[in-house]
């Protein structure tokens, strides 16, 4: 049997923010743990993501003793304690999920960090109220943040043989940070 080997592996504490290359991850049912239990949301509740605000690329994350730790070169370091409080309802594509909003501070220190006049508010998972995957397309499991899917792979040599047509082009290339996969998996040649 052909092994598929992975050669990076990522999590992204906030969904849409900069990534953090691991060397290994605990797997749980709802994904790596640490990957996309934050996300960040507008004032009707919904997610929002680098098509709307390029510049949450720039924001660093880190975790340290189980805390959020998120930094931006020029708007300095923001650790982030757990939110308590009442959860609030929240959108993330299809589905509704439940959630609990950080700190005022945290959140003024965002709208400051992605230069937007757009109040943004930092939100964690509310791990009470499960959100399931589509069961016909990734069985009987739930995710927290993530576009729909526990475990998001991305296969390095489509991700090269796209870079060969980008770079032809005259196009900047592509990491595999633009796909905010967990995994980089290398294949056999031959196997799909």
């Amino acid at each position: 049997m052909p092994v598929v080997t992975i050669e990076q592996l990522w999590i992204y504490p906030v969904k849409s923010l900069a990534g953090i290359p691991l060397t290994s991850a605990t797997l749980l049912p709802s994904g790596l743990a640490g990957d996309r239990e934050w996300m960040l949301i507008d004032t009707d509740g919904i997610f929002l993501s680098q098509r709307k605000l390029p510049r949450m690329a720039t924001i660093c994350t880190e975790l340290r003793k189980g805390e959020l730790v998120l930094s931006r070169a020029g708007d300095g370091v923001m650790s982030v304690p757990a939110p308590t409080g009442e959860p609030c309802p929240v959108k993330v594509w299809n589905s509704f999920c439940s959630a609990h909003i950080a700190s005022a501070e945290v959140n003024q220190w965002l709208q400051q960090a992605l230069a937007t006049d757009q109040q943004v508010r930092l939100v964690h998972f509310d791990k009470t109220v499960p959100r399931p995957t589509n069961p016909d397309r990734f069985g009987p499991y739930h995710t927290y943040f993530s576009d729909g899917a526990p475990y998001l792979c991305a296969n390095l040599a489509s991700l090269s043989a796209l870079n060969e047509h980008l770079a032809q082009a005259g196009t900047p290339v592509c990491g595999h940070a633009a796909f905010s996969s967990q995994c980089g998996v290398q294949r056999p040649a031959g196997l799909c």
